[in-house]
C-alpha cells in the first residue's frame, strides 16, 4: 500500500470515527438537559411533532438541502458529507438509546454542569475530527458559507441568521432550547480551531485551511 493510498484511509477512518465522537456529543448535550445545537433541537422538535424517528427526518432534511444547493456547495461536498448527512441521526438516536438503558441524566445543577462540559469537549473534538478529514461537510454548514459568497455579508452574520431560524422553529415545534445551544452557537467555533490545530499536526500531519469556514463564528 503507497504512502497516497495509507493518506487517504487515515482521512477516512478519521472522519468516520470524527462523526461518531460528534454523535456521543450530541447525545450528551441532549441528556444534559440544557438544549442541543440550533440545528439538532430544531430536527429534535419536528421528528417529535410528526412522530418521525429522527434518523430518517435529519436524512430527508439533509439530502433535500443537498439536492437544492448541490450546485452551489458541490466544491464542499465528499464522502464525509453522505455519512454526516445519512448516519448522524442514526448515530445519535442509537447513542441516545444506550445511555438511557446504562446511564441516568445528572439531577444536580453540578453534574448538570460536568457533563454539559465533557458533551461540549466531546462533541468539539469531533466535529474537529471530521473537518480535518477534509472530505466534505454537511449541507446546513455549507449554507451560511455559500450566502456569505453571494451577498456583502460575513459568514457569521449568515451563520446567525441560520442558527435564529433554526431556534425559532425548534420552538414552535418543542425542541430542546437552552443554554447549551448559546454555547454551541458562540463557543465551538474557536474550540474547534483549536483541536484542529493539533489534529492538523498530531494526527494528520498536514495543512488544511479551514478558516473560511470558522471565521467570525
Amino acid at each position: 500500500m503507497n504512502e497516497v493510498t495509507k493518506q487517504k484511509n487515515k482521512r477516512l477512518l478519521i472522519m468516520i470515527i470524527g462523526n461518531i465522537i460528534l454523535g456521543i456529543g450530541i447525545t450528551l448535550f441532549r441528556n444534559v438537559g440544557f438544549g442541543v445545537d440550533p440545528f439538532m433541537s430544531m430536527t429534535i422538535g419536528i421528528s417529535n411533532k410528526f412522530s418521525i424517528q429522527l434518523g430518517i427526518f435529519q436524512m430527508c432534511l439533509n439530502i433535500g438541502l443537498f439536492v437544492t444547493l448541490f450546485s452551489l456547495i458541490k466544491k464542499l461536498m465528499g464522502l464525509g458529507t453522505i455519512v454526516n448527512m445519512l448516519f448522524l441521526g442514526y448515530m445519535v438516536q442509537y447513542f441516545s438509546f444506550l445511555y438511557g438503558e446504562f446511564l441516568a441524566a445528572p439531577s444536580t445543577i453540578l453534574g448538570k454542569l460536568i457533563l454539559l462540559l465533557v458533551a461540549l469537549l466531546v462533541q468539539v473534538i469531533g466535529m474537529s475530527l471530521y473537518i480535518t478529514a477534509d472530505l466534505g461537510i454537511a449541507p446546513y454548514d455549507c449554507l451560511p458559507i455559500i450566502l456569505s459568497e453571494k451577498t456583502r455579508f460575513e459568514f457569521g452574520i449568515w451563520r446567525v441568521f441560520c442558527d435564529t431560524i433554526c431556534v425559532i422553529l425548534a420552538i414552535v415545534f418543542g425542541g430542546s432550547i437552552g443554554i447549551s445551544t448559546l454555547i454551541i452557537a458562540f463557543g465551538t467555533g474557536p474550540l474547534v480551531q483549536f483541536f484542529n490545530k493539533y489534529f492538523e499536526k498530531k494526527i494528520l500531519k498536514k495543512n488544511i485551511d479551514i478558516n473560511y469556514m470558522m471565521n467570525d463564528v
